[in-house]
């Protein structure tokens, strides 16, 4: 599948299903601000799943500052980083959608501890299989179209960038995208605001 452009974008309306449903899920409410931070991140700062969940680019804990207006996140790995740094700042949303207060909550039961930024209560990472799981579960119990994936937060990403006409190379630079494949997951027509 050649980056995500196969896959539908997660869009705000998707969001709103996900945070009504989230509240009736018999997950544990760590798990609950835990993945409902991990999807507004990694929507709103381009994030791969690879970059939250167990892998080489895992994002630890001293990669990011949080303040009351903005996130932001140093990359010091990343998918074709070839050993360049990046850092990028997301602004604080004034809605339920905002990843600044999500992330803060999630913050507040898992701590300050050195480690993975998103860990079980334990400091173990997040392995993707989980993720994906406990995401396609929220998916499926929201009603939303099955064809969602992780992924898909990054498609919207780039999808609501483009639309709010930010240019090609400042999403790219969000994103991290090394080359042009920036193009496969804006939809544009998809949006409906």
């Amino acid at each position: 599948r050649p980056g995500g452009s196969l896959r539908p974008p997660l869009t705000f309306s998707d969001l709103s299903g996900m945070y009504n449903t989230l509240k009736m899920m018999s997950w544990t409410p760590y798990v609950k601000v835990l993945v409902w931070a991990m999807i507004l991140v990694s929507f709103h700062a381009f994030l791969r799943a690879g970059e939250m969940t167990k892998s080489e680019n895992t994002l630890m804990f001293h990669q990011v500052s949080l303040s009351d207006s903005s996130l932001k996140i140093l990359f010091n790995r990343y998918k074709h980083s070839k050993g360049k740094s990046v850092c990028i700042k997301v602004k604080k949303q004034a809605s339920k959608f905002c990843p600044i207060q999500a992330l803060q909550r999630y913050i507040d039961y898992r701590g300050a501890r050195k480690g993975f930024l998103f860990c079980q209560v334990d400091g173990l990472p997040i392995t993707y299989a989980w993720y994906r799981k406990h995401f396609n579960d929220l998916v499926s119990f929201s009603g939303l179209d099955a064809d969602l994936s992780t992924h898909s937060a990054r498609i919207g990403a780039a999808t609501y960038a483009a639309a709010a006409g930010v240019s090609e190379d400042n999403i790219k630079r969000m994103g991290r995208w090394a080359s042009s494949a920036v193009k496969n997951y804006i939809k544009l027509p998809i949006i409906c605001f």
